[in-house]
């Protein structure tokens, strides 16, 4: 017994076609085309992780050492934290 696929051609010549119109969205005609906006907050963003990745990468060991002491509980910087979280903001 022989047992033939399914229209395998019907189907085979559907997918070009749908391939073709797929980057095609139309417009209703009159319409002004759609536009996107990006914030101010999105491009700070986009711009810390563009500078974060052609930033050398980070000293091991200094992350290492101050690891282990946040882990000890013994950590003390002199930076003033309430001066950093007020210039981040400020610059959101």
């Amino acid at each position: 017994m022989k047992i033939n696929p399914p229209s395998i051609p019907l189907v085979a010549g559907t997918f070009p076609r749908l391939r073709e119109d797929a980057g095609k969205a139309q417009r209703p005609k009159g319409t002004a085309p759609e536009k996107v906006e990006v914030s101010d907050a999105a491009r700070f963003v986009e711009r810390m992780r563009e500078a974060a990745r052609n930033e050398e990468r980070a000293r091991t060991d200094e992350v290492d050492r101050v690891r282990a002491a946040l882990d000890a509980g013994t950590y003390e910087s002199s930076v003033d934290l309430d001066a950093v979280v007020n210039r981040l903001l400020g610059d959101l």
